[in-house]
């Protein structure tokens, strides 16, 4: 068993899912309401309440569905990055500890547990297609082999001896789990696809591409038709009398809902909510309809056919982070914070009270790019602001003190993959490859390079520069060794198609690169060392399957910290990886300085580690509004003068915060 709660679970930062809502799911018998994102978490509501009781943070993958099991605190779960890997898991959801886990070949067609938990099954995309776990170890049992075919849905009965299964070919079969013998057949619509079925086990519902339909599962007659295109999920109420549908059309959402009396669908008429035109999922609860969209929101339609939201991500969506000079910087749409402290990661590894309203300084500064936005802080304390994305713009400085902004430069033909403030000069990549070296005082162009592909560009010595670019070319090289005096250019040899992240080490003169090269007809992400005259010498420090564009490293002093893949951060000490307390966030931007490594994550949380010990210091949230909470490993927790509220205390008891401010 492994226990992936780090820190208090009595609190919950009230927010739901950051990106995508895949799943919904009421459990009736316990008022619950289940979530799934692409966020790689399972939330669970108190539907009563309209709270949040439960956070289980599977992995940084997303979860694609789900199981909960029918007596016990349960989750069977399927992670995926749709690419190479996936898995299925058993979760105990009250402890968020993992209780099993289970590789696959690919992505099952749907996992369910039977009515009293005897069996969890699941379907896999090939002749042979069910398979039955026993749920308490995750063995797999020597039952229904005998080739059921592709089978996309499948009920088990309620004593558990038998299995209705449902075929893309049209055909119904009833079977008898322990033998595998036949016990009916029939005959229905082929191609069925987002079935659900009605609580009496009668009927089915299901889309046929140009219809919804309910399906007899005795006769396999269709009972009743309606013509909705393009459904992507179905949901059924307790009662059985209400199907409420959500379809595509024109590249958005359509929320239908239908009355059935046992004969015919009638279609109900649902309020026109914007929201609706972004839904992923829905399932009914006992007196609502519950939906969930694309960017997070979870909401419901009551009795009355009222729209009210449960929750939305409070999160702030981070663009961009620069750290320096105990000095903390963070973009999101909107607005840019700035926050800043005497001696702030000593501090924090001291264990010292954060409850000192003059310990931590925060700024709200006005972000002045509509889109993304990129920030960097000068070793001076400069604040530089650029656009990223599509957006094309300049750089623009801002006095941390005044507030005041103006644009440095402006002179770029497209928007900016790369800046950065080096001691040397500013230093610009543009999409084009176009990069650029200013003057750090006066802001005048030093140095200007063109390659096709240029995605960074650093220094190794006063007048040397590496270049990470696409290898455009069997006789390219991803990698450049450029003197900025006189523009020579000395390819570094490497095979990979393209190298995206680059960092040089001063001391031990040697240049870590992170890149992508072709395996067959996949890719693999390689991490690899370079040292030497010109660095000629090579050696691959990592390797795995996958274009893995979010793998990223950080240098304090001569040790390397990486984050790769799925495994913990780690460190590089020139002959072995160490492995740091292992995070349920991915990081995807690594940062170092005074002991402490910070990663901005994929869910725009932060999380600090001690580099010594080797232990996760804090998680830190920032909200929408600028509030943030901090939660430390011995159970503290802070927030801003505002955090309080996107906080929620399951263990209903008045809880320590040692200090608001």
């Amino acid at each position: 068993m492994i226990n992936f709660a780090l820190f208090s679970q009595d609190v919950l930062i009230n927010s739901s899912h950051q990106g995508a809502v895949n799943k919904l799911y009421y459990d009736d018998n316990r008022d619950l309401l289940f979530s799934s994102g692409e966020d790689g978490s399972v939330l669970i509501w108190d539907t009563e309440k309209r709270e949040l009781v439960s956070r289980v943070q599977i992995s940084h993958l997303p979860v694609k569905m789900f199981a909960v099991h029918p007596e016990k605190t349960q989750l069977a779960v399927v992670e995926s990055d749709q690419l190479k890997t996936f898995r299925l898991s058993i979760w105990d959801w009250e402890k968020s500890s993992r209780l099993f886990l289970r590789d696959l070949a690919e992505l099952p067609l749907f996992i369910t547990y039977s009515p009293k938990a005897k069996y969890l099954l699941y379907a896999r995309q090939e002749y042979n297609s069910l398979v039955l776990l026993n749920p308490k170890t995750g063995r797999e049992l020597n039952l229904l082999k005998n080739g059921s075919g592709i089978v996309p849905f499948a009920v088990i009965s309620g004593n558990e001896r038998n299995i209705m299964t449902y075929q893309p070919s049209g055909l119904i079969t009833y079977l008898e789990i322990s033998s595998g013998r036949i016990l009916k057949r029939v005959k229905t619509l082929p191609d069925l696809v987002a079935i659900k079925i009605f609580p009496d086990n009668l009927y089915i519902a299901a889309s046929t591409g140009e219809s919804l339909v309910v399906v007899d599962l005795l006769t396999g007659k269709v009972k009743s038709r309606a013509a909705v295109s393009e459904i992507t999920d179905i949901g059924i109420s307790g009662q059985g009398n209400e199907v409420a549908c959500i379809c595509r059309e024109g590249g958005e959402s359509r929320l239908t809902k239908w009355y059935f009396n046992r004969r015919d669908l009638y279609s109900v008429s649902v309020p026109e909510i914007k929201a609706f035109t972004n839904l992923k999922a829905l399932t009914f609860a006992d007196r609502y309809l519950f939906l969930a969209d694309r960017e997070g929101a979870i909401s419901y339609l009551n009795r009355r056919n009222q729209y009210e939201v449960l929750a939305e991500n409070q999160l702030m969506e981070i663009s961009s982070l620069a750290l320096a000079q105990n000095q903390l910087a963070v973009a999101g749409p909107g607005n840019i914070f700035l926050f800043s402290a005497e001696s702030l990661f000593a501090h924090l590894l001291s264990g010292r009270s954060l409850a000192d309203k003059s310990f931590l300084r925060q700024k709200r500064i006005i972000n002045p790019f509509s889109g993304e936005s990129g920030v960097e802080i000068s070793d001076e304390g400069r604040l530089f602001f650029w656009a990223k994305g599509n957006e094309q713009g300049g750089i623009i400085s801002s006095d941390p003190d005044t507030g005041l902004q103006r644009t440095i430069y402006s002179d770029f033909s497209s928007a900016l993959l790369y800046f950065e403030a080096a001691a040397q000069g500013i230093i610009t990549v543009e999409k084009s490859g176009m990069a650029q070296i200013l003057d750090g005082d006066s802001y005048r162009k030093l140095f200007q390079y063109w390659a096709p592909g240029m995605n960074k560009l650093i220094y190794s010595g006063n007048k040397t520069l590496l270049g990470a670019k696409s290898s455009v070319s069997e006789l390219s090289s991803p990698l450049l060794m450029i003197n900025q005096e006189t523009g020579e250019t000395v390819p570094i040899a490497d095979t990979r198609l393209f190298v995206f992240e680059l960092l040089y080490d001063r001391d031990a003169k040697r240049l870590f690169s992170l890149g992508i090269e072709r395996d067959g007809d996949g890719y693999i992400t390689q991490l690899k060392q370079h040292s030497g005259t010109d660095f000629k010498k090579m050696q691959l420090l990592y390797s795995y399957s996958g274009e893995d564009l979010s793998a990223c490293m950080a240098l304090d002093h001569s040790t390397l910290y990486v984050a790769l893949n799925d495994r913990p951060v780690s460190q590089w000490n020139g002959y072995r990886f160490i492995e740091l307390e292992r995070s349920s966030h991915k990081p995807v931007k690594l940062f170092t300085q005074d002991r402490v490594l910070l990663s901005l994550n994929s869910d725009s949380t932060l999380t600090l580690w001690d580099t010594r010990s080797r232990r996760i210091i804090l998680n830190f949230y920032i909200f929408k509004d600028g509030e943030w909470a901090a939660f430390f490993r011995n159970g503290l927790i802070y927030t801003s003068s505002g955090g309080k509220k996107y906080l929620t205390d399951t263990a209903n008891r008045a809880p320590d915060y040692s200090g608001f401010f």
